[in-house]
């Protein structure tokens, strides 16, 4: 329930800030185009928690309406280029904002990928890890097949190994992760009951995170 509730909440965080940064609309005048803040939307939050292989993997699916509104209250569309631009560095901030989220609630996280901001919570064997990472497995394995490598060839073995998803009662899940969880000799990391410190202070991430935008190209 922690870490679901820790994801919720990165999420939101993550949305309102993407509605209030980058939601705008192009205006065009004489030739030239401007884009124009908004800070207007409407998004539908769908959220998954099993992955196509059957284990645990909560994420979410987030839908924008493509319209947004201008000072005078009329209905325009949402620049789309602008949002394509600026997604992967969102996927930062949700992944901060986690880690955030996570030490809020009790819990010991340690960075697995500074640069990427990705986090592991501290207690879980990298066994265990792996034993519940079946579809990266199969991913991997079909890029090994076809001697290839990188993000483009990843997201093709997506594709070709992709399975029909079946549905699956959470709680019948949850039973057999328990099951194989005791398996595998694993017990879940507990709360402290008391807010864990960040990795840095705040200013450090600040100017870490303007760094890497400064490097980025868009």
């Amino acid at each position: 329930a922690d870490m679901i509730a820790a994801h919720r909440a990165a999420v939101a965080r993550t949305v309102q800030d993407m509605i209030k940064n980058e939601v705008g609309y192009v205006t065009r005048k004489d030739g030239v185009d401007t884009w124009i803040r908004t800070g207007d939307a409407v998004a539908a939050d769908f959220v998954h928690g099993v992955s196509r292989s059957g284990d645990p993997q909560l994420h979410d699916h987030v839908v924008f309406l493509n319209r947004t509104h201008d000072a005078d209250g009329q209905q325009r569309t949402i620049d789309g280029r602008h949002f394509f631009a600026v997604q992967k560095s969102y996927g930062g901030t949700y992944r901060g904002y986690l880690d955030e989220e996570i030490r809020k609630r009790g819990y010991e996280t340690e960075i697995t990928d500074e640069k990427q901001g990705f986090i592991d919570i501290k207690g879980l064997d990298a066994e265990t890890l792996e034993h519940f990472s079946k579809r990266r497995a199969e991913i991997l394995a079909e890029m090994e097949k076809n001697g290839e490598t990188g993000a483009k060839a990843a997201q093709k073995a997506n594709l070709a190994t992709r399975k029909t998803k079946k549905q699956i009662h959470q709680e019948q899940a949850r039973e057999s992760w328990r099951r194989e969880l005791q398996e595998i000799g694993q017990e879940l990391p507990h709360s402290t009951g008391e807010p864990v410190k960040p990795h840095g202070t705040k200013e450090e991430a600040y100017a870490a995170a303007v760094h890497d935008l400064e490097q980025s190209s868009f």
